[in-house]
């Protein structure tokens, strides 16, 4: 009979106490029934101490890391990672901290991973409670013409294989590490999951999720997956003014390295549609009468 998988378990959670004791629950109960033994890093970047409080009373291990109150998912879950890459397990597994999982989700994650003789990446499929319908998961490259449009993967029995993987819930074997490290630098909060999968795809790693969904999560208003994962311009690059949004820097290298023989043209497309906004914004706009301030004309909006 095998040793019990060792899992190390990277949690960012955000003044939402609540759903991350709860995602905690969950995992640990999962972790019980599929005879594994888990361990969790949670980077914690609420203003208050309701977090850090949940995590003090749990009875399981878990180490809590506080960063700044603007350190975002990817700049959190970094910090997390820079504090497993020194610790002994099998499995690094993402896990968002509105996640519930279901009671036999690590099992069939972990039988899965081994199935694929740690060759894969291992993405949870997950639902939306309030309608039942995927939320987050697996999606393949679009057509040479169009290869950042991504389509979502419906998984089918006994598993589904695609090219890029959202991080909610994604299970990497030690393989996948070592070469590729735990957690990808450059990004602040979005596209570093996505960043990270298809920078194994590339390198000839696998990306799969098992036949059934794994868990629920509520889907983000600001990162439509139901039908298409649109990251080109008119998607999230598209939120001027959010902290959240994706961000220029992180973006151009993105679409230069993954966007393929239109890859430039993706990179710089935000600045065109910017350019071209701004100017129509300024021919359709009145004019402002002499002495008065046009400081509350935001210029920066991109449609």
């Amino acid at each position: 009979m095998p040793a019990p998988a060792r899992i190390c378990a990277l949690v960012a959670a955000h003044e939402r106490p609540w759903h991350t004791e709860k995602a905690l629950d969950s995992l640990f109960d999962a972790a019980s029934r599929a005879r594994v033994d888990v361990e969790v890093i949670l980077a914690d970047s609420s203003r208050d101490s309701r977090t850090a409080e949940v995590v003090r009373a749990k009875p399981e291990s878990i180490t809590f890391l506080k960063v700044a109150a603007n350190c975002f998912w990817a700049c959190a879950m970094r910090r997390a990672s820079e504090e497993a890459s020194s610790r002994e397990w099998d499995y690094l597994l993402w896990l968002n901290d509105d996640v519930e999982l279901h009671p036999d989700a690590l099992l069939r994650i972990v039988s899965l991973a081994r199935r694929t003789e740690g060759r894969a990446l291992v993405a949870g499929t997950l639902v939306d409670p309030r309608d039942g319908l995927r939320s987050y998961g697996i999606g393949r490259l679009g057509p040479w013409y169009r290869r950042l449009h991504l389509s979502q993967v419906q998984p089918t029995t006994p598993w589904s294989e695609g090219h890029v993987a959202n991080g909610n819930v994604l299970l990497l074997p030690r393989q996948i590490t070592d070469q590729l490290g735990c957690f990808p630098d450059g990004f602040f909060h979005n596209q570093a999951d996505i960043a990270f999968s298809l920078s194994a795809w590339k390198a000839g790693w696998r990306v799969v999720t098992p036949g059934e969904p794994v868990g629920l999560c509520v889907k983000s208003p600001d990162w439509d997956l139901t039908s298409t994962i649109d990251i080109g311009p008119l998607g999230p690059i598209g939120r001027s003014g959010n902290p959240k949004g994706l961000r220029l820097s992180e973006w151009i290298p993105f679409a230069l390295k993954f966007g393929g023989v239109f890859g430039f043209l993706f990179a710089f497309s935000p600045v065109f549609v910017g350019i071209f906004s701004r100017a129509r914004s300024r021919r359709g706009r009145p004019s402002v009468p002499p002495g008065q301030d046009d400081s509350s004309l935001d210029l920066r909006r991109m449609p």
